[in-house]
């Protein structure tokens, strides 16, 4: 009897697992707009701040879109949005949702009121992005350096930097790794992708 029992605890635990095991997580998408034109701001670097969790930074894309994906679900999450030639923006983020989409829309003004468009966007800045990994597993809390930028690589390793365009000295350390160090040039409109694997002290 006990050992038909635990067959079936067997048989429940196996049915049940990914169901435990799945994730909260949801999407936040979005679109930086110029407070002028209301054209699409490309280059700028969105940073969400998650309660006790860290923070996921990405980039808007040509459009000024820009997404992020697997948000643990929650509540209370702030935003920050930079971009040369803009004021900085700060918010709060909507309440992310299991298995949805939530939509937060930015305007960012010019600084000054100078125009805004295509020519605020390629104003003399680029971005760098890119993803931390080790042995092929994403790596997160990793200090990216590039320029007097600095920021940290979020849950799924990726990062993303805005610098006055130029070239540069990417690096990345973190506590037990060996410290990266790589050339990257920056064009003003544009985003240079330089991923980052980190090995291991031994």
């Amino acid at each position: 009897m006990r050992r038909r029992g635990f067959i079936l605890l067997l048989v429940w635990a196996a049915a049940a697992w990914p169901l435990l095991a799945r994730a909260e997580y949801g999407t936040l998408t979005g679109t930086v707009r110029d407070g002028q034109s209301q054209q699409g701001v490309s280059g700028a670097v969105v940073q969400l701040k998650l309660a006790g969790a860290g923070k996921l930074t990405t980039a808007t894309d040509a459009n000024g879109h820009f997404t992020f994906t697997n948000v643990p679900a929650g509540s209370g999450f702030s935003m920050k949005v930079v971009k040369t030639n803009y004021q900085e923006w700060k918010g709060t983020c909507p309440d992310i949702a299991s298995g949805k989409n939530v939509k937060k829309d930015i305007t960012l003004q010019p600084v000054g009121g100078g125009g805004g468009g295509a020519a605020a966007s390629a104003g003399g800045s680029g971005a760098v992005k890119g993803r931390v990994t080790s042995g092929g597993q994403a790596l997160a809390g990793v200090s990216i350096g590039v320029g007097k930028e600095t920021t940290t690589s979020g849950a799924d390793g990726s990062f993303t930097l805005t610098v006055p365009a130029g070239d540069y000295t990417l690096t990345a350390k973190k506590d037990g790794y060996k410290k990266f160090e790589a050339k990257v040039s920056v064009s003003a409109g544009s985003a240079a992708t330089r991923n980052i694997e980190l090995v291991p002290k031994k």
